[in-house]
This record gives structure tokens, sequence and C-alpha cells, in this order.
């Protein structure tokens, strides 16, 4: 909360001359203002200088945090991509070894009833 104080003279409203522009009285308005009122609007700004400085902290270590986070999640999605793909490897594996298996049966079949083993 600003309070601002204006003084005038009396004397000044008596006359007929046009008052002087607001301007010529801003430092001479600053210079009275009252201790305990300089005092809290310094206090309001410096409250509200704190709080800009801790909103900019927050926002540069939110934005840490998010690029942190991009970074996990990209490794997590490699690390996926690689486990998916070395899945697929051993499925291929065991795919072609039942496809070996199934054409072995199939040959052994037309050869008789008991296939032949040499040890």
């Amino acid at each position: 909360m600003v309070l601002r104080y204006y003084y005038f003279c009396y004397a000044d409203t008596l006359s007929t001359q046009s008052p002087p522009p607001l301007c010529d009285f801003i430092e001479w308005i600053d210079k009275e203002i009252d201790p305990d009122v300089k005092q809290a609007v310094e206090f309001r700004e410096r409250i509200d200088r704190e709080a800009r400085e801790r909103r900019a902290e927050e926002r540069e270590y939110e934005n840490i945090q998010e690029r942190r986070r991009v970074e996990l999640r990209a490794r997590l999605e490699d690390v996926d991509r690689r486990l998916a793909a070395e899945r697929e490897a051993d499925r291929d594996k065991k795919r072609e070894r039942a496809r070996r298996a199934k054409a072995a049966a199939e040959d052994t079949s037309n050869k008789g009833k008991y296939p032949r083993c040499t040890q």
C-alpha cells in the first residue's frame, strides 16, 4: 500500500495566477514522505523484489528439472528400443530353430517308423 501526501500552501490558492505544474512539486513531495510510510514502501518493494527473484529461481529450477526429465525419458526410450531389438533377435533365433526342427522332423518322418540313430 503506497500512501502519498500532497502538501500545498493556502496562500497559493488565493493568488490569481495559475499554479505551477505538478512536476515542480515532485522533488519537494518526495522529500516530505513520513519515515514510517517510507519504511513501509521500502519493505513492500523489498518483498516484491525477493518474490520476483524467487519466481525466477523457481522457473530456472523447473527448466533444469524439465531438461533432466527429457534426457531421462530419451535414455529410457533408447534402453526400451535396445531391449525390444534384443527380444526380437532372440525370437528370430527361436523361430529359426523351430523351423529347422520342423524341417528335420519332416525329413525323418519319411524314412520310416523309427529314425535310425548312430552312436
